[in-house]
C-alpha cells in the first residue's frame, strides 16, 4: 500500500511536474510564436513599396532664333554699256593703216586708224575762208553799229532842240490863253505837239541804248568762234591724219578697211563704255514700290552664288503706258565684276534683313480665346508667355513681342502644361527647314 501509495504519490508528482513543464513549454512556445510573428510582420511590411512622387512631364525645347519669314523678290536685269558713241571722220581720205580692230579695248583719244587725204588742203582753205568771212562780218557789224549810234546820237540832239522849242511855244500859248489872246484849241494843239515830241525823243534814246549793248553782234561773234574751232580741228587732223576714239571702251562696230576711202562726217565705228556698266530691268507697280527710296541693290551673276551691289542710276517716275512698267537702271563696275554686255543677271529688290525676323514654330503656339501664348523654359520650370505675332510662312510665325532671341521655347509636350510647372526638358536638335535661317 505504501508502495502503491508511494507510487501513486510518485505518479502525482510526475504528473504535476509534467503539467508544470508543459505549461512552461507552452508559455515559451507562445512567446516565441509572438516574437516570430512580429518579426515576420515587420519583414513583410518592409517589403511593401513606398508611395511614389508624381512623374515630371517631358518636353522638348529649342532656342528662339531669327528665321526667314518671307522669300526675297527678284527680277531679271539686262547688262549693257553705260555709254555708246559713234566714231566720226572729220576729214575724208584714204585709210592707210588700221591700229585697232573690232572687240579691242581703247582709251579716250587713242588713234584707231591713219588716213591720207587729198582733200585736206582744200578743206583747210575752205575753213580758213569761212573764218575770214565770219571775222569780216563781225567787223562790218561793229562798224555798222558804230555808224548807226553816231547817226542816232545826232538825230537825238536835233529832237532835244525841237522838244525844247515846242515847250517854249506851249508856254507862250498858255500865257496868251490866260490873257485872252489865244483860244483853248490853240493851247490843246500846243500840248499835243509837246507830248508827241517827248515820246519820239524817248524812243530814240531807248534805241541808242540797245545799240550800245554787245548783244547786237553776239551772233556774228559766235559764228566766227565756230569757224575758228573748225579750222583748228582741220589743222589738227592734217597734222596727225588719225581717226581717234571719242571715249574709253570697247570697239563694238568698225568699217575701217585699209585702202578704202572714207568721207568727212562718215560713221566708221562704235565705242561702248564698259566701265561702269548698266543693268536695266522693268518693274511693275508693286516691285517699283519696293525700290523707291533706296540707293543701291544686290545683283547676282548667272548661277547665283556671288552677290554684289550696284548703285541705282535712275528709276523712272512715270509708268510706260504700253508696258505698264517702270524702268530701273543700275550702275555697276565693269572691271573685275564678271559682268559683260548682253549678260542677264538676277536683281534682288528686297534686302535680306527685310525677309528675316525673330521666328517661332507654328506648332509651339497655343491659343486661349483671343490670346496666343507659348511656354518658355526657365531652369526646370516653364513660364507661360503671351506673344504678339506678325508675318508667317508655312513653318514659322514672326514674333513681335513675348520672347527674346536665345530663350528656350517649348516646342513639343506643351499641351496641358501649367504656368510655373516643373518639367524634364530635352534639347531639340533644330534642323534647317525651308524658310528658316540657322541661328
Amino acid at each position: 500500500m505504501k508502495e502503491e501509495g508511494y507510487l501513486v504519490r510518485s505518479g502525482r508528482k510526475q504528473r504535476r511536474f509534467i503539467g508544470r513543464g508543459a505549461r512552461h513549454v507552452g508559455v515559451g512556445v507562445l512567446s516565441l510564436s509572438m516574437l516570430t510573428g512580429c518579426s515576420l510582420l515587420d519583414a513583410f511590411r518592409s517589403e511593401e513599396p513606398a508611395a511614389e512622387a508624381p512623374a515630371l512631364k517631358t518636353v522638348k525645347v529649342e532656342p528662339v532664333a531669327v528665321r526667314r519669314i518671307e522669300e526675297p523678290v527678284f527680277v531679271v536685269g539686262d547688262v549693257h554699256s553705260s555709254l555708246r558713241m559713234d566714231v566720226v571722220v572729220d576729214i575724208g581720205g584714204k585709210v592707210e593703216q588700221v591700229y585697232k580692230r573690232l572687240g579691242e579695248t581703247v582709251k579716250a583719244g587713242e588713234p584707231l586708224a591713219k588716213l591720207s587725204s587729198t582733200d585736206a588742203e582744200q578743206a583747210r582753205s575752205e575753213a580758213a575762208a569761212a573764218l575770214d568771212r565770219a571775222l569780216a562780218a563781225v567787223a562790218a557789224g561793229k562798224q555798222a553799229l558804230a555808224d548807226g549810234r553816231k547817226e542816232l546820237s545826232v538825230e537825238i540832239k536835233k529832237m532835244e532842240l525841237e522838244y525844247e522849242r515846242l515847250v517854249r511855244a506851249r508856254n507862250k500859248t498858255k500865257n496868251d490863253y490866260d490873257g485872252g489872246a489865244a483860244t483853248k484849241s490853240a493851247l490843246d494843239e500846243a500840248e499835243l505837239q509837246v507830248e508827241a515830241s517827248r515820246i519820239d525823243l524817248e524812243l530814240a534814246r531807248q534805241k541808242l541804248r540797245s545799240m550800245t549793248s554787245a548783244d547786237a553782234i553776239s551772233s556774228l561773234e559766235a559764228e566766227a568762234k565756230n569757224a575758228e574751232q573748225a579750222l583748228l580741228r582741220i589743222e589738227e587732223a592734217l597734222t596727225h591724219l588719225e581717226v581717234v576714239s571719242p571715249i574709253a571702251g570697247i570697239i563694238t562696230a568698225q568699217t575701217l578697211i585699209e585702202g578704202t576711202i572714207v568721207k568727212a562726217g562718215e560713221v566708221v565705228g562704235t565705242i561702248d563704255r564698259v566701265d561702269p556698266l548698266r543693268i536695266s530691268a522693268q518693274l511693275n507697280e508693286e516691285a517699283a514700290n519696293l525700290v523707291r527710296g533706296k540707293s543701291d541693290l544686290q545683283y547676282a551673276l548667272p548661277g547665283g552664288e556671288t552677290k554684289s551691289r550696284a548703285n541705282i542710276h535712275y528709276l523712272t517716275s512715270i509708268m510706260d503706258p504700253e508696258t505698264k512698267t517702270y524702268e530701273i537702271s543700275l550702275e555697276a563696275p565693269g572691271v573685275g565684276s564678271g559682268l559683260k554686255p548682253g549678260m542677264k543677271v538676277s536683281v534682288q529688290l528686297t534686302e535680306d534683313a527685310d525677309q528675316t525676323a525673330l521666328g517661332i514654330p507654328q506648332y509651339s503656339v497655343l491659343e486661349d480665346g483671343a490670346m496666343k501664348y507659348v511656354f518658355v523654359l526657365q531652369g526646370d520650370v516653364v513660364e507661360k508667355r503671351e506673344v504678339r505675332l506678325g508675318r508667317s510662312n508655312a513653318n514659322y510665325y514672326e514674333v513681335l513681342s513675348g520672347v527674346r532671341e536665345g530663350e528656350k521655347l517649348v516646342v513639343t509636350g506643351q499641351a496641358g502644361l501649367q504656368d510655373r510647372e516643373q518639367v524634364f526638358s530635352v534639347e531639340e536638335e533644330t534642323a534647317w527647314e525651308p524658310g528658316a535661317v540657322q541661328p
